[in-house]
C-alpha cells in the first residue's frame, strides 16, 4: 500500500520568516534573531518524521543518500567554493581555514568553535564558516535519525504509541536543563554550540511528528476552521517576531527565550497542518518559492558578509549588495543541482544543455579549485596552540616575577633606609668613633710629655715615646708592632725635633705604615733640623700621609712651651692633643662625606637605572627575550590595555611611587592610540626618561621627542607581515629579538 505524501504549504512562510531573521541578525540589524535557529531545528525534526512515514519501505541507506544530496553536497560546495574565492584575496588572512573546513566538513564545527572559544555574540567576523555549528549539529542529528526513528517507531507499533511519542519531548527536556544549567554556569560557548544543549528543538519536533502521525494534531474542534487556525497561526507568528526583535542575547533569559520560541513554533506547525489544500495562491507560490532556497541562502550569507568585511561602502547599500548577491548564489547552486538531476534523469543533448554544462563545468572548476586550496593549505593548529602555551607561561612567569620585584623593591627600600639611619648615626657619632680609635702614636719627649691627655683623649690606643728619639728608630718600632698585628687604623708620627733623616729613610717608614692613616706632626725647631720641608713632598707620594702643622698652629702661643719653645706646657699639652683629635676627626669626617656621597651617588645611579615597561601584547609575546636582558625591570603588561586604563595605570603608579626613573611604553598598533593620546602620557611622564615604541606608521611619534621623549621606531617591523606568526597578531622570535634589541640600545644596557 503507497503512503499518501503530504505537504503543509503554511511551513513555507515560517521558513522564509526565519531565514530573513537569522540573516538580519548577521548582519547587526535584528539583536535576537538568532533565536530563528530553533524554528529549523524544530522543522527538521518534525519534516524528518513526516517524511520517514510518508515512505512505504523506510531505507536507513536511502535516507543517508538522500540527506547526502540535500544537505551535504550542497555544503561542500559553499565550503569550497568560498575557499577557491577567499584565495584571490590575499589581504584576508584566515587563520584556521584548514582545521575550520575539516570541522565542517566532518561534521563537528559546533564542537571545534568551542574549543576555539569564538563566541557566536560578539560578531566578530573572522571566519565565513562561523554560522556552520548549526550545519554541524544538523549533521550529527540526521547520523543518529534513522535509527532513533526506527526505535520509536517499533515502539508504537509493538507496544505504545505514547511512549514513543513522550520519548522524545523526555530526552528533549533533558537537553533543555542541560543547556539551562551550563548558561548558568556562564560557559556560553558550551551551552550555545553543544550538541546536547541544542538538541531540544529537534527532539521537539520528532515528538511532534509521532505526535501526528498517530494522534493527530493536537488542537480543539472549534479552531480547525479555516477562520479561526488562520488567525492561531499569525498569531504564532507574532510572537515569534515580538521574540526576535526584543530578546537579546547573552540574557539570562535566554535558554527561556529558545524554549518558548520552540514551543510556540510547534504550535504553528499544529495549526499549519490543518492547510492541506493543493491549490496555491499567488502569494504562496512566491512564498513556496522563495523558501526552497532557504538552506541554500543560509549557507551563502556569512561568506559573503566576510567577504564584504573590508570593502567600504555605505552601510544600507553594503546590506543591499550583501542581500542580492547571497540570493543569487543561493539560486545559483539550487540551479546547479536541480540541472545535474535533471540531466542524469533525461539526458538531453540540445545547444542550451550543453552551454549550461559548461557553465556548470566552470562552476565546478571553481569549487574543484577550491579543494585543492584546502588540500594544500598548512594547519596553523600546533603551532598555535604553543603559542598559547607559551603566552600563558609568560603571564604566570610575569605573576611570579611581580611578586619577586615588590618583594625585592620593599627589601631594596628597607636596606637603604637603613643605610641613611646607619649613615646619620654614623655622622652623630663620629666624635665618639674617633675618640675610640685604636691608635697608633710614635714620638719622642714632646709626646712622651702628653702622654696622658693623649691617653685621655684616646684611651684604646698604644703610644710609644722617649726623650731623644731618632726619627730613624720608628723603623724598627713599626716593624715590631706590624709582626705583632699591632699596627692601628690610625698612626701619629711625632719625631724630627731630635734630627733629621734621609727622604728615603722617611719612605720606608712610610711604607710600613701603607694599610693605616699616617698622621704626622710638624717641628718647632725646623731651622734646626730641615724635616718639614720633607713632608710636603712625601705626602705627594704617599695619599694616606697627613701632616698635622703643629709648627704653624702654635706660632704666638707662647703659654704652649718652655723656654726651649719645644717640649709643653700644661697648657701646650692639652692644645697639643686636641689638634691632633681634631685633625683626626677632620680627616675622618672628610672620608666619611666622601663615602656618604659615594653611597648616595650609588643608589641615585640604581635609581636612574631602573625600568618600568607598560605594554600589552607586544611585550608580553617578548617577555622571556626582555627578562634576559632587562632582568631587574618593572613590568606591567596587560593585553587588555586600552588607553583609558593605561592611563590609569600609569597615574596611580606616579602617585604611589611605584614609576621608575626609565618608562618604556609599548602597545599594539590594534589598540589605536592617536597622537594626543601619545602627547597626553607624555605630559604625564615628563619627570621621567620616557621610551615610546613606535608600532603605527601612520603616526608621526618623533616629532614629540625632546630630551626626555625618545621614540623607538619599530614600526617598519610591525607593517612587515614575515615577522609575524600564522595568526599575524603575533610577532615570530626573531622580531621579538630585535625588539628586544632595540630597546637594550636605546636604554644603553649592556
Amino acid at each position: 500500500m503507497k503512503v499518501k505524501k503530504q505537504y503543509y504549504k503554511d511551513l513555507n512562510l515560517l521558513r522564509l520568516i526565519a531565514c530573513i531573521a537569522i540573516f538580519l541578525y548577521h548582519i547587526n540589524i535584528l539583536k535576537s534573531g538568532y533565536l530563528a535557529v530553533c524554528v529549523f531545528f524544530v522543522l527538521s525534526g518534525y519534516l524528518a518524521v513526516l517524511s520517514a512515514f510518508q515512505k512505504e519501505h523506510f531505507s536507513i541507506r536511502n535516507y543517508y543518500i538522500e540527506r547526502i544530496k540535500k544537505v551535504y553536497f550542497p555544503l561542500v560546495v559553499v565550503v569550497f567554493l568560498t575557499i577557491f574565492v577567499v584565495s584571490f584575496f590575499p589581504s584576508i588572512h584566515w587563520l584556521n581555514l584548514k582545521p575550520e573546513a575539516t570541522s565542517v566538513l566532518f561534521g563537528y564545527n559546533n564542537f571545534w568553535q568551542i574549543k576555539a572559544s569564538l563566541n557566536y555574540f560578539t560578531q566578530d567576523i573572522q571566519s565565513p564558516f562561523i554560522h556552520f555549528w548549526y550545519i554541524a549539529i544538523l549533521m550529527q542529528f540526521e547520523l543518529i535519525f534513522p535509527f532513533f526513528f526506527l526505535l520509536l517507531k517499533k515502539i508504537g507499533n509493538k507496544f505504545n504509541k505514547t511512549i514513543s511519542c513522550a520519548v522524545p519531548f523526555l530526552l528533549g527536556l533533558f537537553s533543555f536543563l542541560f543547556f539551562y544549567s551550563t548558561s548558568l554556569t556562564g560557559v556560553k560557548m558550551i551551552a550555545y554550540y553543544n550538541t546536547f544543549s541544542r538538541i531540544f528543538s529537534l527532539l521537539f519536533g520528532v515528538g511532534l511528528g509521532f505526535i501526528h502521525k498517530y494522534f493527530g494534531p493536537q488542537i480543539v474542534n472549534v479552531t480547525r476552521k479555516k477562520a479561526h487556525y488562520k488567525k492561531f497561526i499569525y498569531i504564532n507568528l507574532f510572537f515569534m517576531v515580538v521574540f526576535f526583535v526584543v530578546s537579546p542575547a547573552n540574557s539570562i533569559f535566554e535558554p527561556l527565550n529558545m524554549f518558548i520560541v520552540s514551543y510556540l513554533t510547534c504550535k504553528f506547525i499544529d495549526y499549519a497542518t490543518l492547510n492541506t489544500k493543493k491549490r496555491y495562491t499567488t502569494t504562496e507560490k512566491r512564498i513556496e518559492t522563495l523558501s526552497k532556497f532557504s538552506y541554500e541562502f543560509y549557507l551563502c550569507q556569512y561568506p559573503i558578509i566576510f567577504l564584504f568585511k573590508n570593502v567600504s561602502l555605505n552601510a544600507f547599500v553594503k546590506i543591499v549588495f550583501i542581500f542580492l548577491l547571497t540570493i543569487l548564489i543561493a539560486i545559483l547552486i539550487k540551479i546547479i543541482f536541480e540541472f545535474i538531476k535533471q540531466q542524469y534523469s533525461k539526458k538531453e543533448n540540445t545547444f542550451f544543455t550543453r552551454l549550461k554544462g559548461c557553465f556548470v563545468l566552470v562552476f565546478f572548476f571553481c569549487v574543484a579549485f577550491g579543494a585543492y586550496r584546502y588540500c594544500v593549505a598548512k594547519d596553523y593548529t600546533k603551532e598555535l596552540k604553543n603559542l598559547e602555551q607559551e603566552l600563558a607561561q609568560n603571564e604566570t612567569i610575569l605573576a611570579q616575577k611581580q611578586e619577586e620585584y615588590l618583594l625585592k623593591q620593599q627589601e631594596e627600600n628597607q636596606k637603604w633606609e637603613e643605610v641613611l639611619s646607619s649613615l646619620e648615626n654614623n655622622q652623630q657619632n663620629l666624635e665618639e668613633s674617633v675618640k675610640n680609635l685604636s691608635v697608633v702614636g710614635i714620638g719622642d719627649s714632646v709626646m712622651l710629655g702628653a702622654l696622658p691627655n693623649l691617653y685621655e683623649e684616646f684611651p684604646n690606643s698604644y703610644f710609644d715615646a722617649k726623650i731623644s728619639r731618632q726619627i730613624m728608630e720608628a723603623k724598627d718600632i713599626l716593624l715590631d708592632l706590624k709582626e705583632k698585628n699591632r699596627l692601628g687604623e690610625s698612626i701619629i708620627i711625632n719625631l724630627g725635633a731630635n734630627g733629621n733623616c734621609s727622604l728615603d729613610c722617611e719612605k720606608e717608614i712610610l711604607d710600613l705604615c701603607q694599610d693605616s692613616e699616617v698622621f704626622w706632626l710638624t717641628v718647632t725647631n725646623e731651622e734646626k733640623v730641615n724635616i718639614n720641608n720633607h713632608l710636603p713632598i712625601l705626602a705627594t707620594q704617599y695619599k694616606n700621609l697627613h701632616i698635622i702643622d703643629w709648627n704653624y698652629l702654635s706660632k704666638g702661643h707662647k703659654d704652649y712651651f718652655y723656654a726651649d719653645g719645644i717640649h709643653l706646657t700644661e697648657t701646650g699639652k692639652k692644645a697639643y692633643t686636641q689638634t691632633i683629635y681634631d685633625y683626626l676627626y677632620n680627616v675622618y669626617l672628610n672620608k666619611f662625606e666622601i663615602r656618604k656621597q659615594e653611597i648616595l651617588n650609588e643608589h641615585e645611579k640604581e635609581v636612574k637605572n631602573k625600568i618600568s615597561f607598560y605594554g600589552s601584547t607586544l611585550l608580553l609575546n617578548a617577555y622571556k627575550n626582555l627578562l634576559d636582558v632587562f632582568p631587574n625591570a618593572r613590568y606591567v603588561l596587560d593585553k587588555d590595555y586600552q588607553f583609558e586604563s593605561l592611563k590609569n595605570t600609569i597615574t596611580k603608579d606616579i602617585e604611589e611611587g611605584k614609576i621608575t626613573h626609565n618608562v618604556v611604553l609599548a602597545l599594539d598598533k590594534n589598540i589605536n592610540l592617536s597622537w594626543e593620546n601619545y602627547q597626553e602620557l607624555i605630559n604625564l611622564c615628563n619627570q621621567y626618561e620616557l621610551y615610546i615604541v613606535s608600532t603605527a606608521a601612520e603616526i608621526d611619534l618623533n616629532s614629540l621627542a625632546n630630551d626626555n621623549v625618545h621614540i623607538v621606531d619599530f614600526s617598519k617591523i610591525i607593517e612587515d607581515k614575515s615577522y609575524y606568526l600564522a595568526d599575524q597578531e603575533h610577532l615570530n622570535a626573531f622580531a621579538n629579538e630585535l625588539l628586544t634589541n632595540m630597546l637594550k640600545e636605546s636604554l644603553n644596557q649592556e
